[in-house]
């Protein structure tokens, strides 16, 4: 809905490893893009190497706007993906909206919920916002129009100083 207001295109950045089908589902709700970053590196997450790639994508589709979850993931991703890109974040975000220059309108509680804090970013690009769960409707599916554009990554932006640890009862 915001970026019909605006006329703009929705993509969606889709990391981790066998990632194919989520991609083509992607498509039926109606995205233009899907863009996948598909390496086995990212079976599991891990804060630099997704930060990196987020980053990376933003860099080369210079979007308007970047919404993320309000999940655990989200959370910890987002600040990160601002910081590098020098952009503010509104986190925890209720309602969204956009005015016709492009500004993002973004809506969360603040003070215990006793207020209702409208936030504008109107001199930083991106915009971000984290968007709670299931704060608006699910998009209806429709036929596929998009495209899925599978993207390179640079062998060090997929790697992590954090190692991946199993414990297995003996």
């Amino acid at each position: 809905e915001l970026a019909h207001k605006l006329g703009e295109k929705v993509a969606v950045c889709l990391a981790g490893s066998g990632v194919q089908e989520l991609a083509q589902e992607l498509l039926t709700y109606g995205v233009d893009s899907v863009y996948i970053y598909d390496y086995p590196e990212l079976e599991h997450f891990r804060i630099e190497p997704y930060t990196g790639i987020a980053v990376h994508l933003v860099e080369e589709i210079n979007p308007n706007i970047i919404l993320m979850g309000a999940t655990p993931i989200g959370r910890s991703l987002a600040p990160r993906v601002a910081a590098r890109l020098r952009t503010g974040l509104t986190a925890d975000c209720t309602v969204l909206d956009v005015k016709e220059n492009g500004d993002l309108v973004q809506i969360r509680p603040a003070f215990g919920g006793d207020v209702m804090a409208q936030i504008v970013t109107p001199r930083h690009r991106p915009q971000m916002a984290t968007v709670r769960h299931k704060v608006m409707m699910p998009a209806e599916r429709v036929e596929p129009t998009g495209k899925i554009v599978r993207c390179e990554a640079d062998a060090k932006l997929l790697q992590s100083k954090i190692e991946i640890v199993s414990f297995r009862p003996h």
